[in-house]
């Protein structure tokens, strides 16, 4: 399933390049056929823009169906000016 000797260059864009548990742990590999797809493309290099029908490289310029933005991380620090308003039973959000 996690199989990427028929995608040259994959392989080297979806291993990470640092120690693990330096970001999030992915458990499983079932994503990996998803990124072997022709209409899938993994963008690992500068995006130059982003415009409103184009992502832009210094490489290539594509128009996609579904732009994922995935930073990473932190992924709830948009909520940082707001994490402390929002109060549960026993604590707040973060």
């Amino acid at each position: 399933m996690g199989d990427t000797t028929d995608h040259p260059g994959l392989r080297e864009k979806i291993i990470p390049t640092y120690e693990v548990g330096c970001k999030r742990i992915l458990i499983t590999n079932k994503w990996i056929p998803t990124m072997k797809r022709d209409n899938v493309h993994l963008i690992t290099n500068k995006v130059n823009k982003i415009s409103k029908d184009s992502v832009i490289t210094p490489k290539e310029t594509i128009k996609p169906d579904v732009l994922i933005y995935a930073t990473g991380f932190k992924a709830l620090d948009f909520l940082s000016p707001i994490s402390d308003k929002i109060k549960g039973r026993d604590q707040t959000l973060l």
